[in-house]
């Protein structure tokens, strides 16, 4: 799953640019049209800009909270170990 989200993240990055790419050189050719392209391709890059750091955010933070939790299992793990609790129904037993 992680190598599909790794292209469309590369995909969205190279879109992006190719889109700056172009703003740039409509903006060079300075006509009314050209002008009107280079806003559009503008737009348009800004939107999967804002997409990718979106994206990047959410893993980002999905990251942490995988990382929270492994922690705190590893420390209910440790704890249980040092109880003598053999399985999670030692723990929620009355």
């Amino acid at each position: 799953m992680t190598d599909i989200i790794d292209r469309m993240r590369t995909d969205l990055q190279v879109a992006a640019e190719t889109l700056r790419r172009y703003e740039a050189l409509h903006l060079a050719k300075g006509t009314p049209e050209s002008l009107e392209k280079a806003n559009v391709n503008a737009a348009l890059a800004a939107r999967l800009e804002a997409t990718l750091r979106e994206v990047n955010s959410r893993l980002a933070n999905g990251r942490r909270a995988i990382d929270a939790a492994l922690k705190s299992a590893a420390k209910l793990a440790q704890t249980a170990g040092r109880m003598g609790w053999n399985s999670a129904d030692d723990y929620f037993r009355d």
